[in-house]
This record gives C-alpha cells, structure tokens and sequence, in this order.
C-alpha cells in the first residue's frame, strides 16, 4: 500500500468510534490483568500497600520492515512507528539506530513496599497500554494508573524513568497521577537547572520545595556532580545537608491539590533559626542559621499555600539523592525484570513477532496482553509453591453419643412411630 493510499483510509475514520473503540479495547485489556491478580491468594495480594512503576518496551509487529521515510510504500503493519531508546522515534539515525517498528507496551508492575524489607507478595503487572512508540506516553501511563485506581487497588508511589518525570507533559503525567492519590519518585537529567522555579519566594532544586536562603554550594550540588566537579562523596554530603532547609508541608493536600508549606524555621521543631520566625532558641543545637535577604511570603508569613501546578514537572515525594531515595528509586527494577521475562524465549516470547503472527493493532494489544496474564499466573504459582505449607488441623474424634445409631435400639433414628389416624370413611 502506498502512503497516499494509507493516508486516505486514515482521513475516512471516525476520531470518535476510533477512541470509543481503543477505550473498549484497553478496558478489556486491563479486565484480563485484574482477572488474573485475583488469581493470588487475597492474605497475600493485601500484602502490597500501592506502590508502583512504570516503564515502556518495544512490541515488535510481525512481519513488518517500517515505513521509511523516502520509501512512498508504508509497512505490513502501518499503524506502528519507529522504537528508539533515546526517545526520537522518527525515521533517522543521527544519534543512535533504530531498534525496530510496532508498537510501546506501557506496563505498571508492582513494587516493594516502603523501606529496605523485600517484598513479601509477588511483584505483578497491575496494567497495561498499547500504541505507538512515544506516542503520549504520559497520557498512556496515566490511562493505566486511573484504570488500577478505578479497580480498587491501594495507592502510594509511582516510580518512573526520565521518560515520565520529567519528560512528560505535568497535565498529561505529573498531575492526573498525583490526583489519584500517587506520590512521584523518578531521575533526572543531567541538563536540568539548579532552581526549576519559584514560588512565594520558595525555591523548588531537584523536585523538592526549600528555603530561599539555602547556600549555593547546596543548591548547585547536582549540577557539580554532573559536571564533575565535586565527587559522589560530597554530592552526598551535601543532599544530606539540605534536609535542614526543606519546607514542611503543613497538613494534606486538599481535594484539589492544593499544599500548605511551612518555612524550615516556623512551627513546632523547626529546623532553621531565622530572626523572622521569632525566638531562634527555639530552634534547637542542630538548626542551621538563616540570614534573608529578600525576603517574600515563604519568610514573612507563618505558611504558604501552593498550587499543583508550579514545579508539578519536577516535583518528587522523597528528597532526591537521600539514602531513602535511593531505596526507593532502585525498585524500579522490578518492572524491567518483568519486561526481561516477557521477552524470554522459554517464557512469553514477547520479542519474537513470529510466534504471534497477526496483523493489526488490536490483535498485537490482545496477544501481548494475554503474555502478560500468563505471565502474572506462572508468578503467582511459583510464589505460592514456596510459601511453607500450614498442616492441616487433625479432625476431633467423635464423641460415642454422636456416632450415627450408638443408642441402639433406643435410637429416635430406628424407632417407628405411629402417624396420626387416617380419616374416616365419608
């Protein structure tokens, strides 16, 4: 088929039916996934307390050479495009090959609860989306994170790759994810500003909201690391340093996202000593001492309140590059490990169009969503078969008085007794 012929049929769809329809489909899809999680024991499925990531991966069409760009045929399978690991999925190599044509499989697994423990439940994928390659993947993780919400699964952080945070657009991502009750925890690039932005005089440095008097050794501190001048050690040090100068948030989030946060010197245990927030003394031996220079809200009033919005593109739950970070973020790991087992040859195959040879769309997001299932079901399995088996409660001996006819011939069981008199003959 050429491109003309293509871009016609294209031009005769319905934008309507087609969305109808592609909502239907990943319904049916993520109907399948929750199928097969209730499959895993319920004392063992309560076990996982919400927290999740999210990755993508390359479902390749079978068949299918792609379209080039100065090609005037398009593909087998023209509805897919162009897979890249950098993130460019045109029809160029000038940064990097091609890694093949169909189709991102976004998928959300499971992870360890919060803390070091490991996970005590099997880690599965609670749900999936199909389309392009890097076609709105924020929108795409977003339709699986409201599809396990609406589902009635628990809530807690949502981990991802620089794809999502920061990649992705904060009303596409960032903020629906955050309104179903997800706290974000992801990485950043290399090339990102010290202060993303300010707010009421708060300046927001590697996703979290800080004192405006924090020292510019603290705020530069990942960009020296990145550029190489200061080592691991000291970037460390210097994370650890800013913890005295974060704002504190003042209560929850109301219905509409919308935070109060405390200056690092306000409230109870304050942890900086500052002469706008009253007695310094109470601040404690270890608080750090704050000198304003300009100050705005942040410093001259007791809180402030922020809107999702500002810094929403950035914007993580934990401090990033503290040792609570780093725990969190590593599990992340789980959800390539599942992607790896996908695409294992003694498993689901996942990389191997040839063993799902069909044509289309629809029927590429049914097969891989069934790969998916069976793989959740072999997880659950094998996690079961090593759970240490509970002996079964010995019966209790019946008592004589409850054996069936131990009365003997005074049993009620045996003896026959006399029905009431037939009617009289009229």
């Amino acid at each position: 088929m050429t491109k003309a012929e293509f871009d016609s049929l294209v031009a005769k769809r319905d934008p309507e039916e087609t969305a109808r329809k592609a909502e239907r489909l990943a319904w049916f899809a993520n109907a399948l996934v929750e199928a097969s999680l209730l499959e895993c024991p319920r004392e063992i499925r309560r076990r996982w307390k919400g927290n999740a990531a999210v990755d993508g991966t390359l479902v390749r069409a079978w068949g299918a050479k792609g379209t080039a760009t100065k090609s005037n045929w398009v593909a087998s399978e023209p509805d897919g495009g162009w897979y890249r690991r950098d993130g460019n999925h045109a029809d160029i190599k000038g940064n990097g090959d091609r890694s093949g044509w169909g189709w991102d499989l976004t998928l959300v697994v499971m992870c360890a609860n919060l803390g070091d423990a490991p996970a005590d439940f099997p880690l599965l994928a609670l749900g999936v989306a199909f389309d392009k390659p890097g076609h709105q993947p924020g929108k795409l993780a977003t339709s699986v994170f409201r599809s396990i919400v609406e589902r009635g699964h628990p809530t807690g952080h949502a981990i991802s790759d620089r794809a999502f945070i920061p990649g992705a657009k904060p009303e596409h991502y960032q903020i629906p994810v955050r309104s179903f009750g997800y706290g974000h925890i992801g990485k950043y690039r290399t090339d990102m500003a010290a202060i993303t932005v300010a707010e009421q005089g708060a300046i927001q440095v590697d996703g979290a909201w800080y004192c405006p008097s924090m020292p510019t050794d603290l705020i530069n501190a990942s960009i020296d690391k990145h550029t190489g001048t200061i080592d691991n050690k000291t970037w460390q040090a210097r994370i650890d340093r800013r913890t005295a100068y974060l704002l504190r948030p003042n209560g929850k989030p109301d219905s509409d996202g919308y935070q109060r946060w405390r200056c690092p010197a306000s409230g109870p245990s304050p942890t900086a000593a500052c002469p706008l927030k009253g007695d310094p003394a109470k601040a404690g031996l270890t608080a750090v001492t704050i000198t304003p220079k300009h100050p705005d809200k942040v410093c001259t009033q007791q809180s402030i309140t922020i809107s999702p919005s500002p810094g929403a593109k950035w914007r993580q739950d934990l401090q990033y590059g503290t040792q609570a970070w780093h725990v969190e973020y590593a599990k992340r790991n789980g959800v390539e490990s599942f992607n790896a087992q996908l695409k294992k040859q003694h498993r689901g195959a996942l990389d191997s169009p040839g063993r799902r040879q069909v044509r289309g769309r629809t029927a590429a997001f049914v097969f891989t969503t069934m790969i998916v299932v069976a793989e959740n079901l072999d997880l659950i399995d094998t996690f079961v078969a090593k759970q240490p088996q509970v002996p079964a409660p010995k019966p209790r001996p019946k008592r004589r008085r409850d054996r069936a006819g131990s009365w003997g011939e005074e049993s009620p069981l045996r003896q026959q007794r006399a029905g009431p008199a037939p009617p009289a003959a009229a």
